[in-house]
């Protein structure tokens, strides 16, 4: 009984939700078909919903968390199992599952929050970071053109317009990277930083350019931000703090999904709290963001 609830709660409000009212291409029949086909996707999504209902239910938070984590462990273990290198064609299936698992993994660090030390918190976060990197491997040039031409070319499509880079930073993302690039610290790390800023810039755009009824502009960032940040992450470098922080204000914009909710606001203040009043110059524009109203006007 508990998949049966588990999968009409997927059709008729999980989905629905990521998209704020409408089913998006996550619910389409012929994406629902590989769905229902794959195991570890099938798994994967009712872990999904199973997560959605812990928030959505917060009187039985725990027994619904406790299935999705079960059912995500399944959904993983078949997955391993198969040892499935990425081809054409299992491609699509593939892009699907790190998909949802990305999603699925950046709500459980963001809403289920453990009661522990934020170094603790920011180790959960880099794995899930991690783990939605492995999108990139899947849309590498061997299998982008087989998937750009399969159902899920107009999806691809019109994220490839949300997220399209014009080489110019918004204010905020630019005085980021003058602090940056003013901290003087090697030609390596200022790379990685500046491509991770421009990353958060596009994500401010694709946020702004879908007037944020849709998730694409949170979970697109930790895909396109390099696994080089990830690393200045993990070592808890002040600077990838920081550009975290002006991250979390995209989380923040979008606090009205149950995926995220108040975990933009947690991140800005935990990192605040965890760098100290020396680096108050450097998070004000995340900190002034939790007192103004989302606006779409906010970045240009």
């Amino acid at each position: 009984m508990l998949h049966a609830e588990l999968y009409f709660n997927l059709m008729n409000y999980t989905l629905f939700s990521l998209s704020e009212g409408e089913i998006g291409w996550f619910g389409t029949p012929d994406v629902m078909r590989i769905i229902v086909s794959t195991p570890y996707l099938i798994n994967q999504v009712l872990a999904l919903s199973a997560l959605h209902l812990s928030v959505a239910r917060p009187e039985k938070r725990e027994w619904y968390r406790r299935h999705a984590t079960h059912l995500q462990t399944h959904a993983l273990e078949i997955y391993s199992q198969r040892r499935l290198e990425v081809d054409q064609e299992n491609s699509v299936s593939l892009f699907l599952f790190s998909s949802i698992l990305g999603a699925h993994t950046l709500c459980d660090v963001l809403v289920h929050r453990e009661d522990t030390s934020f170094d603790r918190f920011l180790e959960r976060f880099v794995h899930c970071l991690k783990l939605q990197l492995g999108i990139r491997v899947v849309i590498s040039s061997t299998t982008w053109k087989s998937l750009q031409e399969s159902i899920l070319k107009k999806p691809l499509q019109d994220g490839a317009i949300l997220f399209k880079w014009d080489t110019n930073l918004g204010p905020e993302c630019a005085r980021l990277l003058g602090l940056i690039e003013g901290a003087k610290l090697g030609d390596a790390i200022t790379s990685t930083y500046r491509s991770a800023i421009q990353a958060l810039q596009m994500s401010m755009n694709a946020a702004l350019r879908a007037s944020l009824k849709n998730i694409s502009g949170v979970t697109g960032w930790s895909v396109i931000v390099g696994p080089e940040y990830a690393e200045h992450l993990a070592m808890q470098r002040p600077e990838a703090l920081v550009i975290l922080a002006h991250y979390a204000v995209i989380l923040h914009w979008h606090r009205h999904f149950w995926l995220f909710g108040d975990g933009g606001r947690f991140l800005i203040e935990s990192i605040s709290r965890y760098l100290g009043p020396s680096w108050a110059e450097w998070l004000e524009w995340p900190n002034r963001s939790l007192s103004e109203p989302s606006q779409l006007g906010e970045i240009s």
